[in-house]
């Protein structure tokens, strides 16, 4: 299923900013109007903090593989959810107006 996109965001956007945005665009696409005005009155309560995504790393040979955080992704939300990824993006030649894009790969893919 197509996913429309929420925002194209600047690359040079990075930190708590950017994980305060995705917090936000989540919010205006989910959140009732009471339940904004809430989460302003309780001093930025947030069910559903965006966090970054996590990549596999393999330590050593034969090691465990831990789960580290990965500053291309960041996901906000519980079903449904919210994804920001870093990608390389483009208008479609269509004439459409919409925009295409692929994603930067994972580390390790």
């Amino acid at each position: 299923m197509k996913q429309p996109v929420a925002a194209v965001l600047r690359p040079q956007i990075g930190g708590a900013r950017l994980l305060g945005i995705v917090e936000a665009l989540y919010a205006a696409r989910e959140y009732a109007p009471t339940d904004m005005l809430d989460a302003i009155r309780r001093d930025g309560h947030n069910p559903y903090r965006a966090n970054w995504g996590t990549v596999e790393i393999e330590l050593g040979k034969g090691g465990r593989k831990p789960q580290v955080p990965w500053l291309g992704e960041v996901t906000c939300g519980h079903n449904p959810f919210l994804v920001a990824r870093l990608a390389r993006a483009w208008s479609a030649h269509d004439g459409s107006g919409r925009i295409e894009w692929e994603d930067d790969p994972r580390p390790g893919d």
